[in-house]
């Protein structure tokens, strides 16, 4: 009986310290179960705001598409009808036929140009044919056309190669990069530099205007107001790329598109 205390002692504090570590572990795993289900309910959320915005994004280049070819294109047609019947109406009036037809090339030339534009605007041909450092000179040289502010390239290559839709994400990136720069920023100067690390792609895309950080962004993004910014970072999403923005100072402001390489 004198050993019988001790060891009925030792066999219950044995068995209290194996139920307390029964319960650190359960404990633990618990919390790593439900740590799990955050981090799945996140990526659910996750994939469903991405192909939201995805959706959104193709649906809003359909509706400006429909909306081009009905304000443009369908006008155009109808005004080239009517111009048909009043040569039919007028056949022997040879001064006024002259007219109309004149003002019916006029309408043609336009109308092949709208549609050059809107071709252009679904795929580029340079984009096609050369690449993405190609197809973003195009876009930079017709910007500069316009004269609505002064925009150059520089790039550490002439070309690269790349997967058609990661190239062709990347291009509408820049261009609604620089939409947003014209509509908001009120920039008259404006840069493009795409420089080349281990394994990664930066383009970088300075301008003079009013600038914006990645808290405004998300912020905006977030809004009704937001749509293009979300265009943005749906596609950056799309392709694995990430879009930073930076005030660097009173009249320089950047956006830097980050993308793998390999």
């Amino acid at each position: 009986m004198g050993i019988t205390g001790p060891v009925i002692i030792v066999t219950i504090g044995v068995i209290l310290l194996i139920m307390a570590f029964l319960i650190v572990i359960l404990t633990h795993q618990k919390k790593m179960a439900e740590k799990d289900n955050v981090i799945n309910e996140k990526e659910i959320k996750f994939q469903k705001d991405l192909l939201h915005a995805s959706l959104e994004m193709a649906e809003q280049e359909r509706n400006k598409i429909a909306a081009n070819i009905h304000d443009d294109i369908g006008m155009a047609l109808h005004v080239m009808k009517v111009n048909i019947s009043r040569i039919k109406r007028n056949i022997d009036d040879r001064a006024l036929v002259d007219e109309v037809i004149s003002d019916t090339e006029n309408l043609v030339s336009n109308t092949i140009t709208i549609t050059r534009v809107m071709s252009y605007d679904l795929m580029p041909p340079s984009l096609v044919s050369f690449g993405l450092i190609e197809g973003i000179d195009y876009l930079v040289k017709y910007i500069a056309s316009t004269k609505i502010m002064e925009v150059d390239l520089t790039t550490e290559r002439e070309h690269i190669a790349m997967e058609e839709k990661t190239k062709l994400h990347l291009y509408r990136l820049v261009k609604e990069i620089f939409n947003n720069i014209v509509k908001h920023a009120k920039a008259t100067k404006a840069s493009v530099n795409i420089t080349f690390g281990q394994s990664v792609m930066h383009i970088i895309v300075e301008h003079n205007g009013k600038g914006v950080t990645n808290e405004a962004v998300q912020r905006l993004a977030e809004s009704s107001r937001g749509i293009g910014l979300r265009n943005i970072i749906a596609r950056s999403q799309l392709i694995n790329a990430t879009v930073q923005y930076a005030i660097v100072d009173a009249e320089k402001s950047k956006v830097i598109i980050e993308i793998p390489t390999e």
